[in-house]
């Protein structure tokens, strides 16, 4: 494993985590926040820009400004547009302070319809997005993966990504709806749904 999604939200020791992913060998995607209601946005973003200079050096720094925003309505509290605006400043402030900076967005696409989508159009139409991350679980998918890969490559025409998925072996829902599926078959499903997509000419 090369890259890796973790934290580096406020109360996180920025440096340290950092400096443990580089003597890992790995790549960090850093969230920035993860259904936290960040009191100071801005300060978040220059704080961890330049602690990867420090670290790093000039070397890109990945970033997912805030994690699934159309969530904060439910987990955090926070309309959903003042989280898509959070997302907005620290991008632009982490770029601001640090010479290049990946974005990746991540939300729940779990169906092809426009409302799907509307948390990532808001970001995507504001600050420059280098991936665009899906979150597909099998308690929540209304559709296909490949189809919801599709639906978000034509959309978007950036470099997409499977940002988050898992299986829950004690989750109903998941047996009920890929009965006879385990940890293992499921990302193989997985895999097998991104391989379809990319032979369908996806940039995954």
């Amino acid at each position: 494993m090369t890259t890796v999604r973790d934290g580096l939200v406020p109360g996180h020791h920025v440096v340290e985590r950092l400096a443990a992913a580089r003597r890992a060998g790995v790549e960090g995607i850093w969230d920035l926040s993860h259904y936290h209601r960040n009191q100071d946005p801005v300060r978040c973003a220059r704080i961890v820009s330049e602690a990867a200079l420090t670290v790093y050096g000039p070397g890109k720094l990945w970033l997912c400004s805030v994690n699934e925003p159309s969530l904060y309505p439910s987990i955090a509290g926070m309309p959903r547009h003042e989280a898509i605006g959070m997302a907005v400043t620290m991008t632009r402030v982490a770029r601001d302070h640090h010479p290049d900076v990946g974005i990746l967005t991540n939300d729940p696409i779990t169906g092809v319809g426009d409302r799907q989508f509307e948390a990532t159009d808001a970001i995507v139409s504001a600050v420059h997005v280098d991936v665009v991350g899906i979150n597909y679980y099998p308690h929540t998918a209304r559709t296909s993966l490949v189809k919801v890969l599709m639906a978000t490559w034509r959309r978007y025409r950036k470099p997409i990504m499977v940002s988050e998925t898992s299986w829950h072996d004690g989750h109903p829902i998941h047996h009920r709806r890929y009965p006879g599926l385990n940890k293992g078959t499921w990302l193989r499903h997985v895999t097998e749904q991104v391989d379809i997509a990319r032979f369908h000419g996806a940039m995954l």
